[in-house]
């Protein structure tokens, strides 16, 4: 990408102007570079006896050029052929070309083929086949109704539906010409992918709290519960809530002699 641009007595010093130098001791000349000019050719497109316009194309010298499609409209009952760099020139047979100068390309056209009648097929004499009860019954009231149709020679196009987080994805086929549609190469649901979830509820000792949880994928939301934290008592107190521990007897359920007095007249109830 350089070019030798002359000498100069230091690595980045001032070109030396001169022919010639006077020598005066121990010399050295180092070589300066400068980029090489870049030159670039235009493109030009003539219709030729064609309609619209297309634009031009600026093109580095010596580089390769992909010919074009042709952006003109045909005259009337002719075709593109091809490009040429004259009016009634030999249309050009490569599909790049090398510009070193200014160009015009010409669209050269042809005629459009008439088209051909196709010949008729031979007749050949063909075996009878005994019809079925059903072709019978489908020929006799098609025929009444006239709701015959023709076999179709079909033409599908193919659109994929992806699978969603909670739907499985598919491709479906559906006929250019008569609508037939039909639906195959399902695939798994992605299913959701949660996030950590924002606390909407706090738990508390004795109460279960609540979080939202949001799938990063579709955006769906849920609750979840959170359960509650219990008590952590300590010398009887809960450190997070503050509230006592309830005292417990110290034999329940098993009376003392005090109170004898008391449960004998019970056993007679």
């Amino acid at each position: 990408g350089k070019q030798f641009k002359g000498w100069a007595t230091s690595a980045d010093g001032e070109v030396i102007s001169d022919a010639t130098i006077a020598v005066t001791g121990d010399t050295t000349l180092y070589a300066i570079w400068e980029n090489i000019p870049v030159t670039t050719y235009t493109v030009s497109f003539d219709a030729n006896g064609g309609t619209g316009e297309m634009a031009d194309v600026t093109v580095t010298s010596g580089e390769s050029y992909d010919l074009p499609e042709c952006g003109f409209t045909a005259p009337e009952g002719k075709q593109f052929k091809g490009w040429a760099t004259s009016a009634d020139g030999e249309v050009i047979s490569d599909t790049t070309i090398t510009v070193t100068e200014d160009i015009t390309l010409y669209a050269v056209w042809e005629d459009v083929p008439a088209p051909t009648d196709p010949s008729e097929p031979e007749s050949v004499p063909s075996t009878p086949v005994k019809p079925s009860w059903p072709s019978w019954m489908d020929k006799i009231f098609g025929g009444w109704w006239g709701d015959e149709e023709e076999a179709c020679d079909h033409v599908y196009t193919s659109v994929v539906t992806e699978p969603t987080c909670e739907e499985k994805g598919y491709t479906t086929h559906t006929c250019e010409k008569c609508g037939d549609s039909y639906k195959d190469s399902y695939t798994d649901p992605l299913g959701h992918k949660w996030d950590e979830g924002t606390v909407t509820v706090e738990a508390t000792c004795t109460e279960d709290g609540e979080k939202i949880l949001a799938c990063e994928t579709c955006g769906k939301t849920k609750a979840e519960k959170i359960d509650a934290l219990g008590h952590n008592f300590e010398d009887g107190i809960c450190t997070q809530c503050g509230a006592e521990e309830a005292s417990k007897p110290e034999n329940p359920g098993r009376p003392s002699w005090d109170h004898i007095w008391d449960w004998i007249p019970r056993l007679w109830k």
